[in-house]
Order: C-alpha cells, then structure tokens, then sequence
C-alpha cells in the first residue's frame, strides 16, 4: 500500500533557476536604487552619523529578501477549479465602484463648479478613475480560478501549522528579546544616539529626537527606568518641600520639622 506524503488538495512545483535569478536581482535592484538615491541626498546636503545607516539597512533588507526569495526551489499550488461569470455577475461584481467613482465625480465637481474652479481644475477629480478601473477590470473580468473544496481544507491545514511554528518561534524571540543583555544593551545604545542628537547631530529639533530616545532607553531598561524616576520624582518633591520650609518663619520651620519627626517615629 503506498501512502502519499503530501496532503491531499495542493501540489509542489519546482522553480525555474531563471526565475529564482530573476527574483534575487529585482529585490536587490530596487534595493541598491533606494540605497543609491539615499547616499546621493545625504552627501548632498553633507548629512552622515546614523542617517547613513539607513541606506546599508535598506541594502541588506533587499539582499536578505533576494536571498530568501532565491533559495525557494519549490512553489505550492493549490487545488482550483475555473469559475466563470455571466454578464450579470460581472456587473452585480462591477456596480458597487462604478457607483464610487461617479459618487466621487459628482462631489468634486460639484465643489468646484459652485466655486468657479471647474474649467481650471476640473482634472482634480482623478481620484475617481480609480475605483472606475476597478469597476471596467471586474466586468471584463469573464472568469478566475479559485481554490476548490480540496484546496482550501489544504490550504486551512498548512495555515494552522505555520501559525503554530510562528507561535513557537515568536515565544522563543520574546524569550530573547526580554532577556537583560539584549534589553540593556539596545539601552545603551539608544543613550549614545541621544548623546549624539544633543552634540554632533546637524539639522534641528534634536533635542526632540534625543528625548525620544531617551525614552526608548528608559522602556528597554524599565527597572532602572523606573528607578531613576522614582528618584527624579523624589529629589523634586524634596526640592519643593524644603524650599517651602526654608520660605517660612523660624518658628514655623521649627514645627513643621518636628511634625515630620514625629510622624518617622511613630510609623516605626
């Protein structure tokens, strides 16, 4: 008796080697042209620091996609069947963002007939050309393929485990994630690009950004975040409190400090 390994409702395919190429060189090519306009603005206006890291991050985000996408050998195609529409169905389908798009022309033009734009800026109203070819591109569209009974009874199995392996991965980088070295060390660095914003950064606005950061610090380093805080909180209410009692009489000053002693004492 031979058993199938696979499940019922999907097949694998395997991936051209030409397409695999084709796909790690556009990800990159859009990446490196992304990379390359970045550079050019940044040495254009003299900008370097962290706004470089933008432009390497972007880069290695393209080869990474480019890679992955490249050593997928194989593609999963599903069990479909051809659905085709009637003249009908394709205009119950198509009706809904043709009525959108002539809601849309009507509004705009409207609005700019009763303000006497409308032979000027009459081409404003482009917006609305989008759900019109949405409208033409459902009623032209004569049929699809969707996925059958057996597709999507495959397709629901495989999306239940790769929900389970996800759960499984994002509890172990959770685990990582909230571990002391990785939270107080993204602290620290989050304080040196504070310290940089606040000395070397050029442009404006960068106390903002360094507070910004500063907060980001506090919240990957919450205890000592919500210690230094505490402290904060503390040495101004004792700021406040004995500057009030410096204000006073002698003799009320003298009072309210023993008050103070007393209540420490009787607490104990």
């Amino acid at each position: 008796m031979v058993v199938d390994a696979e499940p019922a409702g999907f097949r694998q395919v395997p991936v051209s080697l030409a397409e695999r190429w084709a796909k790690l060189a556009w990800r990159m090519g859009i990446a490196g042209a992304v990379t390359a306009w970045l550079f050019y603005l940044q040495f254009h206006d003299n900008a370097s620091g962290p706004y470089m890291l933008w432009g390497f991050a972007i880069s290695a985000l393209g080869t990474f996609l480019g890679v992955r996408a490249f050593g997928i050998r194989e593609r999963r195609i599903f069990d479909s069947t051809e659905v085709h529409y009637t003249r009908a169905q394709r205009l119950k389908r198509a009706a809904p963002w043709f009525l959108i798009g002539l809601a849309m022309l009507a509004i705009i033009w409207t609005v700019q007939y009763g303000s006497d734009q409308f032979s000027t800026y009459w081409w404003y109203a482009w917006p609305a050309l989008l759900p019109l070819a949405v409208s033409a591109g459902l009623y032209l569209l004569r049929s699809e393929r969707v996925l059958s009974k057996s597709g999507q009874l495959a397709r629901a199995r495989l999306d239940a485990a790769k929900t389970e392996v996800l759960r499984q991965r994002q509890t172990r980088l959770e685990a990582i994630a909230g571990s002391g070295l990785v939270r107080y060390g993204g602290a620290a660095v989050c304080v040196y690009v504070a310290y940089w914003f606040l000395t070397d950064a050029p442009g404006k606005n960068n106390g903002w950004a360094a507070l910004a950061f500063v907060v980001f610090a506090m919240v990957l380093a919450r205890e000592l975040g919500i210690l230094l805080l505490g402290l904060g909180v503390a040495c101004v209410a004792g700021w406040a409190l004995f500057s009030g009692i410096a204000a006073l009489p002698v003799s009320v000053a003298v009072i309210v400090g023993a008050l103070i002693i007393a209540s420490a004492v009787g607490k104990r």
